[in-house]
């Protein structure tokens, strides 16, 4: 992955210099945090730097001029959420407490929550996705949540009308 992300990288710089070279800001490249969001089942083992990747017997004199690529990892199977984390107004935490979810109830908590968290119309966008996400993973793997309608912006998933969840007023199918 870290070769991976140095061509991302490279080729990333390469547009920017390309479409955007007079919006730089004093002939400066802008700074770039490589992110890998990770969500197999097993524990990610690829190293998190380009140089775990080289040989060891580089000599002394070349190791300065080797690429120096680190990339952090959101390993989301194995994060550890804490609820008062996944409560926070943080929105990525919900998404990988979702996926991490065991329980229609725990997965329409967070949903809930979600909602709450994007109901104004500054949030638009990301509602769309998330609710996409939601849909193509959940219907995907068969189990029926219905999202919080908060405003009318948030609409229903799927639905199977077997049981209702009252989260601060607000209902959820399940």
């Amino acid at each position: 992955m870290a070769v991976r992300l140095l061509s991302y990288l490279g080729l990333l710089y390469q547009d920017i210099i390309k479409e955007e070279k007079d919006k730089l800001r004093h002939g400066k490249l802008p700074p770039v945090l490589p992110l890998v969001v990770y969500n197999g089942q097993y524990r990610w083992t690829a190293p998190l730097n380009f140089h775990e990747l080289l040989d060891d017997r580089i000599p002394e004199k070349l190791k300065k001029y080797q690429p120096n690529l680190h990339y952090w990892l959101l390993d989301e199977g194995h994060a550890d959420l804490k609820d008062d984390i996944i409560r926070s107004d943080n929105v990525v935490a919900p998404l990988i407490a979702l996926e991490q979810a065991t329980t229609t109830e725990k997965a329409s908590q967070i949903i809930c929550h979600l909602a709450k968290l994007l109901s104004g119309p500054e949030h638009d966008s990301l509602k769309r996705a998330y609710i996409a996400y939601v849909k193509r993973v959940y219907i995907v793997f068969q189990i029926k949540i219905f999202t919080c309608q908060i405003h009318n912006q948030l609409k229903p998933l799927y639905y199977s009308g077997s049981m209702t969840h009252e989260c601060s007023g607000v209902k959820i199918f399940i």
